[in-house]
């Protein structure tokens, strides 16, 4: 029988710059505490539950977002990326206000993607991009508050926590109260806090089963000393480990951000 490492989900590349007692190093995404394979397969994680969308439209509580669930909670806020005419031209701010607007006042009635005709601004997939990872650096300046061990974690405990702050805000441990949870997974008992942070809302329930699979992860790369760097989700280890050959030939499915 062959011998048998499991395969990283990316190469350690890079941690924010600022002082935490560990240097900072760069990766393809840019300066961030979480590990670049987190970063790297941050769509494949949330996409499926915020979308990519190009237009400003409102949530299910009337939050006004666009991209992968990032908030624009003003006219000014909107105005700070960069939208676009249909001919290409940059829009106006004052055009930006009136679309805005429009899907404001159009909230109940119409939300969601069917906000989609109701402007005919958009943003760039890049844009996109560059408002997640913005996004990204912001979620991660306020876990770090609440989980000053957070670079140290597994790939996969990262994940959950950034998924947590995804939903609830980068401040969820104090303003909603999610005290035990930080206790329990600073302690470093990933699969106990599973249950302490679990949380309300509409269309949260594939999210929260994504971080219950990150978290047990975590668990076992913690208590069988694995590689931290590796992002095994979306694999489940309790019942699908992923691994190859010693000669490097993979030995089951994974998904391979650098390939």
């Amino acid at each position: 029988m062959k011998k048998v490492n499991w395969i990283p989900f990316a190469v350690l590349g890079a941690v924010i710059g600022i002082s935490l007692g560990r240097s900072a190093k760069k990766n393809r995404k840019g300066s961030h505490v979480l590990k670049p394979s987190v970063v790297t397969a941050w769509k494949q994680w949330n996409v499926k539950n915020e979308w990519w969308a190009p237009f400003p439209y409102a949530d299910s509580i009337g939050y006004i977002t666009f991209g992968m669930g990032n908030l624009i909670n003003s006219p000014t806020a909107m105005a700070r990326y960069d939208w676009r005419n249909p001919d290409g031209t940059k829009t106006s701010y004052s055009d930006i206000v009136s679309a805005w607007h429009a899907v404001k006042n159009a909230y109940p009635a119409v939300q969601s993607l069917n906000c989609a005709s109701l402007t005919k601004i958009r943003v760039t997939d890049a844009e996109i991009q560059r408002a997640v990872d913005l996004a990204i650096v912001s979620a991660e300046t306020e876990l770090l508050k609440s989980f000053p061990g957070l670079l140290d974690m597994p790939a996969d405990e990262q994940a959950a926590l950034l998924s947590h702050a995804w939903a609830m805000g980068g401040d969820f441990v104090p303003v909603k109260g999610f005290f035990k949870y930080a206790a329990l997974v600073n302690a470093g008992q990933y699969a106990d806090a599973i249950v302490e942070g679990h949380y309300k809302g509409g269309g949260t329930q594939g999210r929260q089963a994504q971080e219950k699979i990150a978290q047990q992860n975590a668990q076992i790369v913690r208590d069988q000393n694995l590689d931290p760097d590796i992002l095994y989700w979306p694999q489940d280890l309790t019942t699908n480990p992923v691994a190859v050959a010693a000669d490097g030939n993979p030995g089951g499915g994974y998904f391979d951000p650098n390939a």
